[in-house]
């Protein structure tokens, strides 16, 4: 009887020493889980989204440093035919954004345009406060980080060149498009009947020729001024105008009394020589039958 209470009376002790036994092996399953996770769970894909701030030029001489490991060789057709192939080069491309940029704690995203053309590129840009918008031109510096892998709106696959920016300038169409190698300072004017077009300078670039106007009209009448048909003669050649230059910087067509308008007409590239070169505008007309215009041109001789 004596060992029956005993037994009765130790068998509690024996209980909480099981229960404490049991919970020691939960905490170590529970942290020997958890360390597992934390190590050997594979993670998440990459995605658009995804920075670091390796690349990230803040102070002007990290961005100048940054500018100065670019391989001005990597062209975007080049990069493009094998993203994978260039990780970690540096490169500086012209674009325009044609996306609503995407932002958070980290960064700003979005894709852009080479030169304004159908070369898509994706960037991450770890400066979640910088202000950037769809249609911008912008100069891009930085490393290449691979190929982003995603379906346009029809529903095309894709693989373009994802970019980590150090550093991202808002620049202008000329900047991106077709930047000026050469600036001539004109400073024409033809007056008549109150109207003035001032031809201010001439951008040469690579690829095309920009016409740089200024128009008043100080008469009492507006005055109708089309400039879609004008031409470059340069020797035996001859230029038509290109598309629309920008809408920002289109000339109007109709200017109001009192009214001053900035515009640009664009056309092709033209040769180095012959160095004189004749543009010839359209005449201006008001209405009134009764007066006379002459035929606007502005003679060049480029240096």
């Amino acid at each position: 009887m004596k060992s029956f209470r005993m037994e009765k009376e130790t068998n509690p002790i024996n209980n909480i020493i099981g229960l404490v036994g049991i919970f020691i092996l939960i905490v170590i399953f529970v942290s020997f889980f958890l360390n597992f996770n934390k190590k050997d769970v594979a993670p998440k894909e990459k995605t658009i989204t995804d920075k670091s701030t390796s690349a990230l030029a803040i102070s002007q001489s990290e961005i100048e440093k940054l500018k100065s490991a670019v391989d001005k060789n990597l062209t975007f057709s080049i990069v493009a035919s094998n993203p994978e192939a260039y990780k970690g080069k540096t490169i500086q491309w012209g674009a325009k954004v044609f996306t609503q940029p995407e932002k958070d704690k980290n960064g700003v995203y979005f894709q852009a345009y080479e030169s304004g053309e159908d070369n898509n590129f994706a960037i991450s840009y770890a400066k979640p406060d910088f202000q950037i918008k769809d249609g911008d031109f912008i100069i891009v510096t930085g490393k290449v980080t691979g190929k982003f892998q995603g379906e346009n709106a029809f529903g095309a696959k894709l693989e373009v060149p994802t970019i980590e920016a150090g550093y991202v300038e808002i620049g202008t169409r000329n900047d991106v498009v077709a930047p000026t190698e050469n600036e001539v300072l004109v400073n024409q004017l033809n007056t008549q009947h109150g109207f003035t077009v001032i031809l201010n300078k001439i951008e040469l670039a690579k690829n095309e020729t920009r016409f740089f106007f200024k128009l008043k009209n100080e008469g009492k009448d507006k005055v109708n001024f089309y400039t879609y048909s004008s031409k470059i003669t340069q020797g035996t050649k001859q230029y038509e105008t290109e598309s629309a230059y920008n809408n920002n910087q289109k000339l109007p067509s109709e200017i109001l009394p009192g009214v001053e308008a900035d515009g640009v007409i664009t056309f092709p590239a033209i040769e180095n020589a012959p160095k004189k070169i004749t543009i010839h505008l359209d005449d201006p007309s008001n209405g009134n039958y009764s007066i006379n215009w002459n035929t606007i041109k502005f003679d060049v001789v480029l240096p």
